[in-house]
């Protein structure tokens, strides 16, 4: 019975580290300082390499391209990828699905000076937009057919990671994915060069040195006298 109860502890732990490692398959987002003390834009687009996806399951897998998407999928004049869970968007039922990404600003961003617009195409219905636990507005109207857009958003980053999060619900339960393009603006900061100090010297140091000099003197003049003897 215990060794039963150890494999069922070992088997839980290796679910857990599985579904930490999905969480963090897809590669963050570099927000850098292009302009180093200006404005800075980076456009993200729904794709395989930066987006995971949890189809309601509680675990997030990398996001797939849907290459046998529903007929009423069209794309838009934006590029950007239809992805969801597998290549046709077959629906598990209907619960919310999350699609995921990670922005890793350069340490010269203003962190509050952030904001998010995004363009989308989504089925079912785009919920709420989140980062780091916070949500920034939803729900947003829109849907399949023709692309709908969101006006920019304040969004507060933090220093390291941030996790985005775009909720959808799939209420009805056959297909779900979502098109989108995000719009990040941000305000970057001139780099600092740290400014290095000299150590003080002591007030004292140069006699310190004169009173060594003298020792050394008599030193060799006690030589001297030691050889001539």
């Amino acid at each position: 019975m215990q060794s039963r109860h150890k494999i069922s502890q070992g088997l839980g732990l290796l679910a857990l580290l599985a579904g930490a490692s999905q969480a963090l398959a897809a590669t963050p987002v570099t927000l850098s300082c292009t302009v180093p003390d200006g404005a800075n834009t980076v456009v993200l687009s729904t794709n395989t390499t930066e987006w995971d996806v949890d189809p309601g399951t509680g675990t997030f897998v990398t996001a797939t391209a849907v290459t046998s998407p529903n007929p009423g999928w069209t794309n838009p004049s934006y590029p950007a990828q239809w992805i969801s869970s597998s290549a046709t968007g077959a629906s598990s039922g209907a619960v919310n699905k999350v699609f995921r990404t990670t922005l890793q600003p350069d340490p010269n961003v203003v962190l509050g000076s952030a904001q998010i617009a995004l363009e989308f195409k989504v089925d079912d219905v785009l919920q709420s937009l989140v980062l780091n636990g916070t949500t920034l507005g939803g729900p947003y109207a829109g849907g399949f057919s023709s692309a709908s857009s969101v006006p920019a958003v304040a969004a507060t980053l933090v220093a390291g990671s941030n996790v985005l999060d775009l909720n959808v619900a799939d209420t009805g339960a056959v297909v779900w994915g979502l098109n989108a393009r995000l719009t990040l603006t941000y305000d970057c900061r001139t780099p600092v060069t740290p400014v290095v100090t000299p150590a003080p010297v002591p007030v004292d140091a140069p006699w310190a040195l004169l009173g060594l000099g003298g020792l050394l003197a008599a030193a060799a003049a006690a030589a001297a006298r030691r050889r001539r003897a």
